[in-house]
């Protein structure tokens, strides 16, 4: 099919043949070029996953082996028994073993081996602990890892290629075949587009609860910007709606400028304002690594070009203190060896060692001279406390907001106020603390003396997260001082006071 299909002008003249189908994916998937980008996500991805790794290195033995509490994945699909696990000691290894080739993936020793054996068991780890270590951005950790183990990541800004310039004549760098990046560009396409149908069928992402509620909790880091924002609900109801609207515009708009600029900085934008307002730490370098593959050779090395135009007076200065070459050349043949040898001993060693690290920790107190750890029996006290029955939760506590404004934007007061003319209406919204029982709530509008003046009540179903009250203001109202009371159960919750204009009877 390759050159078959020609565009005719209207003369009926033929022009240059249209390619093929076959042709265009072939130039997009096997185009070579220089692997600047997937050898910055090789150095990104494998560093991020030794910090989340790191800290789960000293308790494996826990998480990971038959000595603590694993929870596998497969459990919850009816396969216990779908992954070996091992004792505490052989869990130690291979999670040192792990850590190891994380790190010589990102400095590029031995590339394709470090990854392949990193990929592998950064993926078993991840199935074995499903509660704490499985999380959205290890999943796509663990196919970034898969993908690079087959590419040419390793070709440039690695150990692998400075060992290649020893002993060749040639001092331009390698070329690889584009298919890695593409199918990291297609894996983060495909993520974006996933997240935003997810979120479509997630009524309470579009009302805003979700991330509220998010917003005020530290299940990861403090984020006290989250805080301030939560107060702003049609605030976050707009970013609920850019967000599904970026997820789905990604996947069409980056491959080219200036929609590739566009989506990229409202990526980094989003990435970071989830790190300050919800406390995701790990999740915005995964996938700022991921951004680096919408740029190809070209663009890379024009900035090169344009660092070295500034930093060229300071290459100037160091190059004249620069050492004559002493470097020896050994034949290929040799260097492959001695690398292959020396990368099998440092794993050998390195595993070893913690081993005997993990060991000398001794986190079960087994090797102590008074023995095992052993629990410290409850203080009588705490014990009757936490095992008397649940206290009635107070009425006051199963309100989370009570705002007053004059119209709703995503079902959320839009502008909060205190003061009234004819021919508005009161909008009061009362937020409840989830979970909650089904209530009756009910708000009543008082005047200056406290006297009833009207009354509204709403049952407000368990699922069902804030009720609206409205009080249309007449030319007939009473001006001056209101208050509205919030009232759960027949018990005052909240009051709040508004004033109410009304110039027509106020001259009389």
């Amino acid at each position: 099919m390759e050159g078959n299909m020609t565009n005719l002008t209207e003369s009926g003249s033929q022009a240059v043949p249209l390619p093929g189908v076959g042709s265009i994916v072939s130039r997009f998937f096997y185009t070579r070029e220089v692997p600047y980008a997937i050898a910055l996500v090789r150095m990104i991805i494998c560093s991020v996953c030794m910090i989340i790794m790191g800290p789960r290195w000293f308790a494996c033995r826990e998480l990971f082996s038959v000595d603590g509490a694993t929870t596998p994945i497969a459990i919850g699909y009816s396969m216990p028994n779908w992954l070996p696990e091992f004792n505490g000691t052989i869990v130690a290894g291979l999670a040192t073993l792990m850590m190891i080739c994380l790190f010589t993936s990102a400095v590029g020793w031995r590339t394709r081996t470090s990854l392949t054996i990193a990929a592998i068991l950064f993926t078993y780890f991840s199935c074995l602990d499903s509660v704490s270590t499985m999380t959205k951005y290890m999943v796509i950790s663990t196919h970034v890892l898969f993908l690079l183990s087959f590419s040419s990541c390793g070709k440039i800004w690695s150990v692998d290629a400075w060992l290649r310039w020893q002993h060749s004549t040639d001092s331009q760098p390698e070329m690889g075949e584009t298919w890695c990046r593409r199918c990291l560009q297609l894996l983060m396409c495909s993520f974006y587009f996933g997240a935003a149908f997810t979120k479509m069928h997630t009524p309470t992402f579009f009302s805003g609860e979700q991330l509220t509620y998010w917003m005020m909790t530290e299940l990861t880091i403090d984020h006290p910007l989250g805080y301030v924002i939560a107060m702003y609900p049609p605030l976050i109801v707009a970013m609920g709606y850019i967000t599904i609207v970026w997820e789905i515009a990604f996947p069409l708009l980056v491959w080219r400028d200036p929609g590739r600029t566009v989506m990229l900085i409202i990526g980094v934008l989003f990435h970071v304002m989830t790190y300050f307002t919800l406390g995701l730490d790990m999740f915005p370098p995964v996938c700022f690594a991921l951004y680096l593959t919408f740029y190809g050779d070209r663009d890379y090395q024009a900035v090169g070009r344009w660092f070295a135009r500034r930093l060229q007076p300071a290459l100037r200065f160091v190059s004249q203190f620069r050492m004559p070459n002493l470097s020896i050349r050994y034949p290929q043949s040799l260097v492959s060896r001695s690398s292959f040898g020396l990368f099998a001993v440092f794993l050998l060693t390195g595993t070893a060692a913690g081993i005997g690290l993990e060991h000398s920790l001794d986190r079960y107190g087994q090797r102590r001279a008074e023995g095992r750890y052993a629990l410290t029996p409850l203080d009588h006290d705490v014990a009757d406390r936490m095992l008397a029955p649940l206290a009635p939760t107070r009425e006051s506590d199963k309100l989370f907001a009570f705002d007053i404004g004059t119209f709703l934007i995503g079902d959320y007061v839009g502008d909060r106020c205190r003061e009234f003319w004819p021919g508005q209406t009161i909008v009061a919204q009362c937020s409840f603390v989830p979970p909650h029982e089904d209530m009756m709530v009910e708000c009543n509008l008082r005047d200056a003396d406290d006297r009833l003046v009207e009354r509204f009540s709403h049952v407000a179903p368990r699922e069902v997260f804030n009720c609206n009250y409205r009080f249309p203001i007449t030319v007939t109202s009473e001006p001056g001082p209101h208050s509205l009371v919030i009232k759960i159960a027949g018990q005052e919750v909240a009051r709040k006071s508004i004033r109410i204009h009304n110039p027509a009877l106020a001259a009389r």
